[in-house]
Formats: structure tokens, sequence, C-alpha cells
């Protein structure tokens, strides 16, 4: 448990006073824990006694004050690990029943994903050799985001193995998977002015349906420029809902050899989203066999192990690290 600091008081010049509960002995070399209480915070301790070194000129024999300290906060229950003021353990787990696993081993612990890079690495030095899951994830089909919503390089023990989350037809309207940040052509589609029965300048009418071709496959943009470019058009990247219509639209608007179709899979669950948001199974989509060939490893979440990051699928069993007060 944590109890709220307050400021330090000094009493003279033997002893310094944290909260009334820490008291600390300042002698001409080092600071030495004389007391403590169970439910202090250990980091903020440790934070308090570096202040009185820096202030004095002392030298803190840090692992000393650890060692005191760490007789005072302990863990119940079998193979937790004392860190700071915390409790931790790994079991076997995936990152979606990984909250269960812990529970069912304390009622009080929760699931731990380290949400930065810097944390990812303690609990791995914590944990040695362990594979374990961590809070950072393929996002948008293209890039990966730490649970803080950080992203920047990471240390990769493998290159990772990425599925194809975005879709493309080529000129016989048939579907494939791609990578998202392959370049392809460009056709927006909204719905006609039916007031009006305008579409507007450069746009031409197919059935109720509005298109409009931005880029050739020559001069092809990502699925995320692609997404940009048409919103900025109010309008969403093209979803034909058949092989048919995927055909005469490629050929009608002349998209070049591959085109983006606005409809995605970023959670890699095989349920596809189209741009308006109506859910689609793969099972109902036109993929020329033996498309999708990239989606049998959905590998969007990471794990860290002995330091280094590996990417794998989020319902395999590698370990969960449980943590508790």
């Amino acid at each position: 448990m944590r109890l709220r600091m307050t400021r330090l008081r000094r009493n003279g010049d033997s002893f310094v006073h944290l909260s009334n509960y820490q008291t600390f002995q300042i002698t001409a070399t080092r600071v030495q824990v004389i007391e403590t209480e169970e439910d202090e915070d250990l980091n903020e301790i440790i934070q308090q006694v570096q202040e009185i070194e820096n202030e004095r000129n002392l030298t803190l024999l840090r692992h000393e004050v650890l060692e005191s300290l760490q007789d005072t906060f302990t863990c119940t229950g079998v193979n937790w690990t004392l860190d700071g003021s915390n409790c931790y353990k790994t079991i076997p787990g995936s990152t979606e029943d990984g909250q269960v696993s812990c529970s069912n081993q304390d009622p009080t612990a929760t699931l731990m994903l380290a949400p930065t890079h810097t944390i990812a690495n303690h609990v791995s030095s914590l944990f040695s050799s362990e594979k374990i899951w961590i809070g950072l994830r393929f996002c948008n089909g293209s890039e990966w985001i730490w649970d803080d919503g950080s992203s920047g390089s990471a240390t990769w023990g493998s290159t990772p193995i990425l599925p194809q989350l975005c879709i493309g037809v080529d000129f016989d309207g048939t579907m494939h998977d791609y990578y998202c940040y392959n370049t392809h052509g460009l056709i927006c589609q909204k719905e006609m002015n039916v007031t009006g029965h305008q579409c507007g300048p450069g746009w031409l009418i197919d059935g109720t349906q509005c298109y409009k071709k931005l880029r050739h496959s020559d001069f092809g943009v990502t699925f995320s420029d692609a997404r940009t470019l048409c919103r900025n058009e109010n309008a969403d990247v093209m979803m034909p809902q058949s092989q048919s219509e995927a055909n005469l639209i490629v050929n009608r608007f002349d998209c070049g050899t591959y085109c983006w179709v606005g409809i995605t899979d970023f959670d890699a669950d095989h349920i596809y989203t189209w741009e308006d948001g109506t859910e689609e199974s793969q099972a109902n989509l036109y993929f020329r066999v033996p498309e999708p060939n990239h989606r049998d490893l959905d590998y969007i979440c990471a794990y860290i192990q002995d330091g280094l990051l590996y990417n794998g699928d989020c319902t395999a069993t590698e370990r969960v690290i449980c943590e508790k007060d």
C-alpha cells in the first residue's frame, strides 16, 4: 500500500523524518534507514534520500538502503516478486485472457502490459529470459504504438512478421491483401445529391453513387493517405460490394494495376470493416484464391525477452505480468 508523502522535516543535524513514519540517520559518509512503516512508497523514499545526499554531499550506498527497506515491503502469496512497493508475478497467458488469469492468482491483481519501452525493459530485467507480453501493438496496419500513445524506434530481436491488413483490387476486380503502406491507385466514392442529381465537378455518376479518380496506380498513395485524400473530398475510399461491381469501377475509371478498396481489418480478427463502419466476414469477400495468404499469422502484438522485442499472435500463450500493491 502507498501513503501520501509530506515535506521532509529535520530534527537537528542527526535525523531526518519522512511523513512522521520514516527516519533516516545521517552519518559522515552515508544515509542509513533507522525505522519505517509498511505503507510507505519505496520509490519515493529512495528519491527523498537522494535529495538528502545531494544537499549534504553524502555518499548514499543505495543497495544498503534498498536492502533495509525490502524487509519492510513484503508480497503475500507464492512466487510474487517485490519491486519498489508493488508485487509482480508472471504466469502463462495471452493478451486476451491475461486479466482473467491474473484475477485467478489474486482478486486484487491486475494485468500489467508495460506501456513504454523503458518500463518494458525494466520488467524484462526482473524476469530474465521469459517471453512477456507488453503494451506494444501494430496499429492502423502501418506502425507500432505503445499503450501510452508513443511510437519511436524499438530494438527488435528479429524483423517483425506483419499481417497484410488492407485490401486492393486488380484490373479484373478480385481482392488482394496488401501492406497498408504499399502505394496504389485511388478512386473515391460518395452518395449522389438526390435533389439536384449532382455529384460535383470532376465526379461521375454510376447508379446512385458518385466516383472520382484521384490517383492512378503509377502515382499511387498509401492507404492512410488515400483515406485523407477522399475525406478532403467529403467522400470515402471506394467500397464495391462485389467483384463485378469492382471490375466495372476500376475499368471505367482506369485506376491502373491495383487500386485501394475501403475495407480493412486492423485488429486482425478476420472481421473486416468497410469505411462506412459496416462489418463484413472474410468469407463474404471476393478474394482471389489463395488470398488472403498473409493472414494465418496475426502478429499484431509484441512481447519482450532479454530486452529485445518480438511480435507474435495475440492469442498465443506466452507470459503475462500480474501486478498488485
